[in-house]
């Protein structure tokens, strides 16, 4: 059933893994639309793969690989920022500005199916390599690097 869906990414707060791991990826608004990405660079911004500090000082971040029927998803671009700089390197920069984000708007939950979990502990997600396109704008603007409020220790 699911040869030549496309492989895609769902970051998520890890208080959902265990809704989504049971009932699927709800969607956001009218809860119809489901949001993927093909970059796990992409869905692995704090805004999707909220980090979660551990009593260690670490953080986690979660992201779901999944599948998606490739004829009912619909595409769009970056609403995350990062229009002037590459976001991931397997992406051009025209791709990420019209197509990084997939989503489904319709209620159809046989449309897509996760089949892994991807878990990322880290010192500062922010210092890593793949955040330099979002952690370096927030600085910029006289952020600490973090835009997004990240969940308390755990």
């Amino acid at each position: 059933k699911y040869k030549g869906w496309s492989v895609c990414y769902h970051g998520t707060q890890s208080q959902f893994l265990g809704s989504i791991l049971s009932h699927g990826i709800f969607g956001t608004q009218d809860r119809t639309q489901r949001f993927f990405s093909p970059s796990i660079v992409y869905s692995s911004h704090p805004r999707y793969a909220t980090p979660q500090k551990l009593k260690d000082g670490k953080y986690i971040q979660t992201v779901f690989q999944c599948r998606i029927d490739p004829k009912v998803m619909l595409k769009k671009g970056t609403t995350t920022g990062g229009n002037h700089t590459i976001i991931d390197p397997n992406f051009s920069k025209e791709k990420q500005n019209s197509e990084i984000e997939w989503y489904l708007d319709g209620a159809d939950i046989d449309k897509y199916i996760v089949y892994g979990m991807m878990v990322r502990i880290s010192d500062d997600p922010a210092t890593l390599p793949d955040s330099h396109w979002w952690s370096a704008g927030a600085k910029n603007r006289g952020g600490s690097g973090y835009r997004i409020k990240w969940r308390q220790e755990i």
